[in-house]
């Protein structure tokens, strides 16, 4: 009898997955079981006969397609059909498969990394692939097709190691975006001195003065923040995030902002204690 196998090995052996790292995110969002009980662990050693089940959910390439798939249903005025589209940091294409999904007609998937985007989506002939370019040198006139970048309408996010106030400037001042949806990542608007342990950001003071540092930095350059949600799952080492909408044409006053981000953060508090938002 064979030794038994980690729970992520398995579901790549037996073509449930496209790799490890999808596998882990299955497992992790409770869509895999194991003779019928699901097991959250990717670790988890399996006999070789056991019967492994991915149950539903969207199966995006990326985790972080959930993330924006969430956002775009929970926000109606949000117009991606027919638009040409960015997406800043597109990694293995999650938030791209979302566009596309929702009837864009070209995206730009842009990403410093080389060779991540998943194949699926690359095929698409919507796709723009675009390898090795960091945001902050974005040139509109040296992307394939100018003529067409020229156009882009909505630009989305979700990118790490970075504040996103030294990125949003630069989509406000290179290009006519009329909507910019991004992932804040409180831990890369913070600052060291209030990250818990593991990096962690727990402080729903903090998650706030994350949102506000990216929308004021939106304000300063005419992208006014009009709407923001928790993101239904967490980051991956437990960070609780945030989709923000900023918009070029929609001005929400004061009152308005701040009872959308007090809601924000009170689901997002319910989201981090195990509750339903």
């Amino acid at each position: 009898m064979a030794d038994p196998v980690r729970l992520d090995v398995a579901l790549v052996q037996r073509e449930c997955a496209r790799s490890r790292t999808h596998a882990q995110e299955l497992i992790t969002a409770g869509r895999v079981r194991v003779d019928g009980v699901p097991v959250r662990k990717p670790s988890a050693r399996i006999p070789e006969h056991a019967v492994l089940e991915v149950t539903g959910g969207h199966d995006y390439v990326g985790r972080a397609g959930a993330k924006l798939a969430a956002a775009v249903q929970a926000w109606p005025g949000l117009r991606l059909s027919g638009q040409v589209c960015l997406d800043m940091g597109a990694s293995t294409g999650g938030f791209t498969q979302v566009l596309l999904e929702a009837g864009a007609s070209q995206v730009y998937a842009v990403d410093v990394g080389h060779g991540q985007l998943a194949a699926e989506v690359r095929a698409d002939a919507r796709v723009i692939n675009v390898e090795g370019l960091n945001i902050k040198e974005l040139d509109l006139e040296t992307l394939p097709r100018p003529e067409d970048a020229r156009r882009i309408q909505v630009v989305v996010g979700d990118l790490s190691f970075i504040s996103l106030t030294q990125v949003i400037p630069v989509v406000a001042e290179r290009t006519r975006a009329r909507d910019v949806v991004v992932l804040v990542k409180p831990q890369f608007e913070v600052g060291r001195a209030h990250l818990g342990p593991g990096g962690v950001v727990t402080d729903p003071r903090m998650w706030k003065y994350a949102i506000d540092q990216v929308s004021d930095s939106g304000r300063a350059h005419g992208l006014a923040p009009c709407r923001v949600m928790p993101s239904p799952q967490a980051g991956r080492y437990g960070n609780r995030e945030f989709l923000l909408w900023m918009s070029r044409t929609m001005r929400p006053d004061r009152g308005e902002w701040d009872e959308e981000i007090h809601g924000a953060l009170e689901r997002a508090r319910r989201l981090a204690e195990g509750a339903a938002p």
